[in-house]
């Protein structure tokens, strides 16, 4: 039967720190400039959300407010859903 000091050293060496890597840095881009903004209007009469797929923003339509401008990364996708046109 070993004597309490020698558990104690055989715990210690377990437990040793070991030297790790430096924490890794993660590079962020910076945000896309915003598109040049396009006024769409919306087709239907029920108020939405949508969230614009390029930029994630949400926008807001209803029939009482139809048109809005929407960032131009979004435009292109957000009028092929049928549910906007461009306004003017």
């Amino acid at each position: 039967m070993g004597c309490c000091g020698q558990n104690r050293a055989a715990l210690r060496r377990r437990l040793s720190v070991t030297p790790t890597t430096p924490p890794t840095v993660e590079v962020v881009e910076p945000p896309a400039e915003a598109g040049p903004p396009v006024r769409l209007h919306y087709l239907q009469s029920r108020a939405i959300l949508v969230r614009g797929p390029a930029t994630g923003r949400i926008y807001q339509f209803s029939a009482a407010h139809a048109d809005g401008n929407v960032d131009g990364r979004d435009a292109a996708l957000l009028l092929r859903t049928g549910l906007f046109r461009p306004s003017g």
